[in-house]
């Protein structure tokens, strides 16, 4: 057994790596502890891309990530993020814990590897809030959250739609640029890579509380689930002052491989103070596997304001 000391051990070549081995099955052993060299910070970017002055790194910007580029097969590196941005998942080249992205915030620290050359796993997530990453017991986690600002489509989901879990939409005091007409909000369901949004075979329910009148409504509407039905009278949240519109729909087992069932909530208030709650339920007849959801107001029409968040739960 040979024994070195010194302070310091570099590379014969400038540019090469310091190999250290056990020889066959020993290993290295660090018997202090270890202090990984913090390198100079980054800003996000689309494709990140890492310094090679170390191993830890600020990362610092609002730029959404959604890929990492390559360090080498098997580098750890440890993020510290300065701010809030959409760390964003993908099945092969930046899996995130549950399978969702992560809004970042000031102090979240996430511990990344790099298991096949520029696919990065994380091995470790925590928000500097003590919250947890992924929710305990098959609870709801976030997916993706927009905030509207004149879209005439918001397309969800389509990196994190995966089977054995269920997703909802929620549409927070969403305004829209015209009168909603008698079929808006829509849902539809993408199928196949990229994806392909499905325009027809889809079918609809729904119940209406407005004032003291209560009303029901089987339409023959296929190009969407109706998220909010105008048909009974009064119509949703315009663009009047204090007119919104909001909803739940929840989406069960959309990669399933079978015919894909929604169930949904939506209420609305009117410039006169009127108040119209709907429940439905709606299906699209054929079994496919969903890939993305995309929502589309009535005609020309925008989402002009508000807010849509996606969530997913395991089913077990």
């Amino acid at each position: 057994m040979s024994t070195i000391k010194t302070d310091a051990i570099v590379a014969v070549s400038t540019n090469g790596n310091l190999d250290l081995s056990g020889q066959g099955t020993g290993g290295v052993k660090v018997s202090d502890y270890l202090v990984l060299t913090k390198g100079a910070d980054i800003a996000s970017a689309t494709a990140l891309t890492l310094g090679k002055d170390g191993s830890a790194f600020d990362v610092t910007g609002t730029t959404a990530i959604s890929s990492i580029g390559t360090q080498g097969i098997g580098s750890h590196v440890t993020l510290h993020f300065d701010g809030a941005l959409t760390f964003t998942h993908h099945a092969t080249d930046l899996i995130l814990p549950g399978a969702a992205n992560i809004t970042t915030a000031a102090g979240d620290i996430a511990v990344m590897y790099e298991y096949a050359s520029g696919d990065w796993r994380c091995v470790s997530y925590t928000k500097a809030s003590g919250a947890a990453v992924v929710a305990a017991g098959g609870g709801w986690v976030v997916v993706e959250s927009v905030t509207l600002a004149g879209e005439s489509t918001v397309d969800l989901a389509e990196a994190a739609v995966t089977a054995g879990y269920d997703f909802m939409i929620i549409g927070d005091t969403v305004k829209m640029s015209a009168d909603p007409g008698n079929y808006n909000p829509r849902l539809q369901f993408g199928s196949g890579a990229g994806p392909t949004y499905q325009t027809s075979g889809y079918k609809n329910q729904h119940t209406e509380q407005f004032a003291t009148t209560n009303s029901t409504l089987r339409d023959s509407v296929t190009t969407g689930i109706i998220l909010q039905h105008g048909g009974f009278g009064p119509g949703p949240g315009g663009t009047g002052a204090g007119e919104t519109l909001s909803w739940i729909v929840e989406i069960i087992n959309p990669a399933a491989s079978v015919r894909c069932n929604c169930y949904h909530h939506s209420w609305s208030s009117g410039l006169d103070g009127t108040f119209i709650y709907q429940d439905g339920a709606g299906h699209r007849t054929t079994a496919e596997v969903i890939t993305g959801f995309r929502l589309l107001p009535n005609g020309s029409q925008t989402f002009d304001t508000g807010t849509i968040i996606i969530y997913k739960r395991a089913r077990s």
